[in-house]
């Protein structure tokens, strides 16, 4: 991205790097950044301008037997003296209207220059070339432009040449000193160039990661509308922990694998029929589905939505816990759809039978990104579920089965038959009623457990204990 102001005055904005930033959306934030930074200079450099001049008195001045002494302790603690001032102000005070602030730290380091010159004069001998380290020392610590610090090097080094030329200093030394002093100070001020370069460069890019960022949210709330939250969570997780993107998160964590499931799977009865009247649609069945993938999300479950089928996946690491969780929510499903019943007429009223099975299962997006996202379950659990289902169909089983009754395959209940031995259920044997399970034929029997409060209750107590107490909750990721 570049900025215009580096096009319409290229050649003013290299010699007054300002002229890049001035006009950004960056501007305070860098006039904030540079007073901070011209405060830490001054402060700085007016300490140690303390420190140098009192230490110099002592260990060279008086050393060497510099005279008149009163002289020589006026020149060095007065310019202590305005260092000391310098230092606390840069210290205490805070400015954004740099023209300004740097006034008094340019009247410290000319007064310095000025009396640096002096001491050529009033002691012979004492190296002229700190002169042009003063100079060169203020050009940095003001953090100038490079006009402007070619004009103060001049400036501060020009007030020190007299006393050069009244001391028989070489004419061909000064000019070689100022030139290189001139040249010094350039090649430091062009890093001030850089600087503002690199933070419009920093700002650029924190700009386009924020963008990003909000691309990202934008683009995962609107994702997350479609997904199940289970899912959500998962992808959220992905994206917090492994830093990675939304694209990337949906890919891993929608990856087609085999793992150990529990699925929940209901229809409604003689939905065929009712669904020819469009209000039974509209007002029982469409409600009540919504109502129903509550307690399905949250145990966790993953709902897919086919028609009037209620089914749900869960594929946590453990197979016990996968088949609590069903069965838990199962309950509630019943309850929801007893309670929604009991306020509708005869004719609107939804009966339902809800199956759980388990066992492995291919899961995750089965589809493609170009036909769409497909969050589905396929292998035995899902199959058997659908010719258990079948089986509840048959006229013979209605009186068995009863209204409230969560239906469980044999492997199912023994997955988790230890941890419920309390549980009050009731074993169907399939060869007492001469019936088998359609391309199932080695399932044996089914499980009935009645769906009451009561019993939500002694799982919800089991289930704590076998699970919450060993941090066992985790879902597969």
């Amino acid at each position: 991205m570049k900025l215009a102001t580096e096009h319409s005055i290229p050649f003013k904005s290299h010699l007054f790097p300002k002229y890049k930033i001035l006009g950004t959306p960056w501007y305070s934030e860098w006039v904030t950044k540079e007073s901070e930074n011209l405060s830490s200079n001054l402060f700085w450099i007016s300490f140690w301008g303390i420190i140098i001049h009192v230490m110099h008195f002592f260990f060279v001045d008086m050393p060497a037997g510099k005279i008149p002494v009163d002289l020589w302790i006026k020149y060095r603690f007065g310019i202590a003296g305005f260092c000391l001032i310098s230092a606390i102000y840069y210290h205490k005070v805070k400015s954004t209207n740099l023209t300004t602030y740097r006034f008094l730290a340019f009247s410290v380091l000319t007064a310095c220059c000025y009396f640096q010159g002096q001491t050529i004069l009033w002691w012979p001998g004492t190296p002229f070339f700190f002169s042009f380290i003063l100079a060169f020392l203020g050009v940095i610590a003001l953090r100038l432009s490079l006009p402007v610090a070619v004009l103060f090097n001049v400036f501060w080094a020009g007030i020190q040449i007299p006393p050069m030329v009244a001391t028989n200093v070489p004419n061909h030394l000064i000019v070689s000193y100022l030139m290189v002093g001139i040249f010094v100070s350039i090649l430091s001020r062009l890093t001030y160039a850089r600087e503002i370069k690199y933070f419009i460069r920093e700002k650029e890019y924190t700009d386009m990661q924020r963008k990003n960022i909000e691309l990202t949210l934008e683009f995962s709330n609107q994702i997350q509308a479609f997904l199940p939250k289970e899912i959500v969570k998962r992808i959220n997780r992905q994206m917090t922990e492994k830093k990675m993107s939304v694209v990337q998160s949906i890919d891993e964590i929608l990856r087609p694998r085999t793992i150990p499931i529990a699925c929940l799977y209901s229809d409604i009865r003689n939905y065929t029929s009712k669904s020819k009247d469009l209000n039974f649609i509209r007002e029982s069945a469409i409600a009540e589905i919504k109502q129903l993938n509550n307690p399905i999300e949250e145990m966790g479950g993953i709902p897919r939505k086919i028609g009037d089928l209620l089914f749900a996946y869960f594929d946590s690491k453990s197979k016990e816990l996968n088949v609590v969780r069903s069965l838990i929510a199962a309950m509630e499903v019943l309850e929801i759809n007893q309670n929604l019943n009991q306020l509708k007429s005869e004719t609107s009223k939804i009966i339902r039978k809800v199956i759980i099975t388990s066992g492995d299962a291919v899961c995750g997006n089965l589809g493609s990104h170009d036909s769409g996202v497909e969050i589905t379950a396929l292998g035995s659990p899902v199959n058997l579920a659908a010719r258990i289902d079948e089986l509840t169909k048959n006229p013979f089983f209605k009186e068995i089965l009863g209204a409230q009754n969560v239906i469980l395959s044999s492997e199912t209940w023994h997955a988790i038959q230890p941890m419920l031995a309390n549980v009050t259920m009731k074993i169907i044997r399939l060869s007492d009623y001469n019936v088998i399970i359609r391309d199932f034929e080695s399932e044996k029997e089914i499980v009935l457990i009645e769906a009451s409060v009561a019993m939500q209750k002694t799982i919800l107590i089991a289930f704590q204990k076998r699970f919450q107490k060993n941090n066992e909750i985790e879902v597969a990721a």
